[in-house]
């Protein structure tokens, strides 16, 4: 299991990659249009999935370790799976996103039936912020 710790550098990492292949799929991926909607739906949950594991990174869950396992895991295999299959343009390798799917969904099960606590990560100074001046 991956510990609760590490889920924000983990967050930050797969975001970043989820805006560079999203750019990539966008500009530089050369396929039928078939494909690159296979890409844009395996973008489109990387990119919410890593928002979700940011959260988790702070959220006061019973077993976040698990839920931030399975969420990265099910991350990984979906998306990559549709990212592998767009690029080969071959559907056979996105037999995977199933298995994928199936983790994100028992995540969301397991992360959304427990009690969850999200703590803000900082406090915003209301007076300072209305009183911010450009020098």
């Amino acid at each position: 299991m991956i510990p609760q710790a590490a889920f924000a550098k983990i967050a930050g990492i797969s975001g970043a990659l989820a805006v560079a292949f999203g750019a990539y799929g966008a500009h530089g991926l050369k396929c039928k249009p078939e494909y690159k909607e296979i890409w844009s739906n395996g973008n489109r949950y990387h990119m919410f999935h890593s928002i979700a594991l940011l959260a988790l990174s702070n959220a006061k869950v019973k077993y976040a370790g698990l839920a931030g396992t399975l969420l990265f895991a099910g991350m990984f295999v979906f998306s990559g799976s549709c990212y592998v299959a767009a690029l080969s343009e071959n559907r056979s390798y996105g037999r995977l996103a199933p298995f994928g799917g199936t983790m994100m969904i028992i995540d969301c099960r397991q992360h959304y039936t427990t009690n969850v606590d999200v703590q803000p990560v900082t406090k915003i100074n209301k007076s300072a912020f209305l009183n911010f001046r450009w020098k």
